[in-house]
Order: structure tokens, then C-alpha cells, then sequence
């Protein structure tokens, strides 16, 4: 049976809103004993003590459960921790990878580091072909602009009816034009 979204939500963003309430409570007391810092960024949470170095109180919770997480969310976290000048608990675990597991870390992070450099990369050839399609658009734009002006007028031939096929690109098969016949002298 599948997990209700309703519930899954509630069960992240309850530990994240708990953890938020007992930071701010613990700032409230006299003297503020352990720094406490909260922040909400990407619909999270995220919480440091700051006069407390114990990593595990400096962590994220709930950042892309409410909404699809964004690099701007992960940005904030970082700059929220950098702020607090604290480490944070998964940045501790991580650092203390060794044998496989370290080596299975850094082999993905390089995964995921070519992946991002894929995605810029095309991200990038799209810019310069939606770039390149807008020249284009404008190039054939102006060439029918000045063709059509100076083409004698013409029609639609009486009779036709549209032939199209679908796919990729919408197709007319064919469309029949008259053209004005020059009237010639001497002949009738």
C-alpha cells in the first residue's frame, strides 16, 4: 500500500517544526546558553547552535518535502551554516567516510559532478539554438515580407481542400495557388 503523500509530509515536517520550536525556545532563555539559529529555507528547516558545537544539532530538515527542492534552497542552506559558521552533521559523517564507502562517496559525487556539467553544457546549446531559431524566425519573417511584396497577387485555388498528415510536425501536403494571368497584346 502506498505511503499517503498527506502523511509523509506531516511525518518530515513535524520533526522539522518540533526542531524549529525547540531552537527558538532554547534562544529564549536567558543568555541564549546555546546560540540557537533557525532558518526556513525551500520550506524546511534548518537549525544551529552556535555556542554548542555538537554536529548533529546543527542539521536540515524537510527541504524539498513541501515542493521539488531548487539550487537556490540547497544555496540557502549552505549559506545558513556557513552563517553559523558551523558544520553541519552530514557534512561530519561524510568527512569521516573511509574504505568503500568513502571511495563508493567520491565515485558518485564525480557522477553527479559530470552530470551537473552535462546538464550546464546542454542547458547551454539550447540558449544558442533557441538563439539561432530566433534568427531564423527573423530571417524568413523578412524574406517573406520582401518576397510577397514584390510577387504579383495570387490565391487559393477555388476548390482545394486541405490535405494534412500529424507527427513531429504538422504537414500540408500540398497548396494550390492561382496566379493572375498577364494579358498579352494579340492574343485573346
Amino acid at each position: 500500500m502506498p505511503l499517503d503523500p498527506e502523511v509523509a509530509y506531516w511525518a518530515e515536517m513535524s520533526e522539522a517544526l518540533a526542531a524549529a520550536d525547540l531552537c527558538r525556545a532554547a534562544a529564549d532563555l536567558p543568555d541564549d546558553p546555546v546560540g540557537a539559529l533557525v532558518a526556513r529555507p525551500g520550506d524546511g528547516v534548518a537549525f544551529a547552535f552556535r555556542k554548542l558545537d555538537i554536529p548533529f544539532f546543527n542539521r536540515a530538515i524537510g527541504v524539498g518535502v513541501a515542493r521539488p527542492a531548487v539550487e537556490s534552497d540547497v544555496d540557502d542552506v549552505v549559506t545558513f551554516f556557513d552563517g553559523a559558521e558551523r558544520e553541519t552533521i552530514q557534512e561530519k559523517v561524510i568527512a569521516e567516510l573511509t574504505g568503500p564507502a568513502g571511495e563508493r562517496y567520491n565515485e558518485l559525487r564525480g557522477e553527479i559532478t559530470d552530470v551537473q556539467d552535462r546538464f550546464t553544457s546542454s542547458l547551454e546549446m539550447v540558449d544558442e539554438k533557441i538563439t539561432e531559431l530566433d534568427l531564423a524566425r527573423a530571417e524568413l519573417a523578412l524574406f517573406l515580407h520582401e518576397w510577397i511584396a514584390r510577387i504579383p497577387s495570387f490565391g487559393v485555388t477555388e476548390g482545394w481542400t486541405e490535405q494534412t498528415e500529424g507527427g513531429l510536425v504538422w504537414t500540408l501536403n500540398t497548396l494550390t495557388l492561382t496566379w493572375p494571368r498577364k494579358s498579352q497584346p494579340g492574343l485573346s
